[in-house]
């Protein structure tokens, strides 16, 4: 990877995320953008100057911080990293560095809770998931990446493209880890017959496909993840899987109850 880009609120949890990216993503000479994001609340515009001034001083106190405790953990090389601070939305600043940069992937982390949705809600994740351009790692509290033993990929039978495959698989070659490719069935789908134009996407690689079938698309993939220590590999399709996934009040019970980095790949 050219670059990385790794949004901070300065948490513990945000650490935990740089420090998956250094230890799972970055090469020799990867480039590493930490990117902290501050937006004035909405109100008045009484004090709106000396709020911004001293929001800006405080960001800049924390991320001293960080640098000095990064330095401890990673090395002098640590003092060549690229620090940005950005005053904004989060997710039209964080678009907008990465594009700067050529950011290959985005790494961000995840707050600990019983279901997805409010993971992502609590840590900011959602907004970036929602205005997606590139890659996105979202990396639990307290998980152990040490671990992944393989890539789950949960396919619902729409077509995607090599380049997109490529995204998914972009871990699987670095760590050297099987996939599996996962279809959950519902009443109202058929059985995927033919895999052989899925699995041409990972020509090479070790790929096993899973078909499976539940009442409920959300029991079925639960079923397929259990127990599992692996990333979950998504396409952010422009349509249905995703909205299907999100939008369904049980949704959010089921991925982070096994508590698993999310890798999520725009289409």
């Amino acid at each position: 990877m050219k670059a990385i880009l790794l949004p901070t609120d300065f948490s513990k949890n945000s650490l935990q995320s740089i420090d998956f990216a250094v230890k799972k993503l970055k090469s020799k000479d990867t480039r590493l953008i930490v990117l902290h994001v501050f937006q004035i609340p909405q109100g008045g515009q009484s004090g709106l100057f000396y709020l911004q001034e001293e929001m800006q001083k405080q960001a800049d106190r924390d991320m001293a911080d960080l640098k000095v405790k990064l330095i401890d953990l990673y090395g002098e090389t640590a003092k060549d990293w690229i620090y940005k601070i950005s005053q904004g939305d989060l997710a039209d600043q964080t678009n907008a560095i990465a594009n700067d940069f050529d950011a290959d992937c985005i790494v961000t982390g995840t707050k600990g809770a019983s279901g997805l949705k409010e993971v992502l809600i609590g840590s900011n994740t959602v907004s970036l998931i929602n205005n997606l351009k590139r890659p996105l790692y979202a990396i639990p509290t307290d998980y152990d990446y040490n671990e992944i033993e393989e890539v789950i990929f949960p396919f619902d039978g729409k077509e995607f493209t090599q380049d997109v495959a490529d995204k998914v698989a972009l871990f699987a070659k670095k760590h050297k880890l099987p996939i599996d490719i996962v279809h959950v069935r519902t009443k109202e789908e058929d059985i995927i017959k033919d895999w052989a134009p899925v699995k041409s996407r990972f020509n090479g690689m070790d790929v096993d496909c899973i078909d499976a079938y539940a009442e409920k698309f959300e029991d079925g993939l639960n079923k397929a993840i259990n127990e599992k220590k692996g990333i979950i590999a998504m396409i952010r399709h422009k349509q249905s899987f995703w909205e299907r996934l999100f939008n369904m009040s049980d949704s959010r019970k089921i991925l982070m109850h096994a508590q698993l980095p999310i890798l999520v790949v725009p289409e």
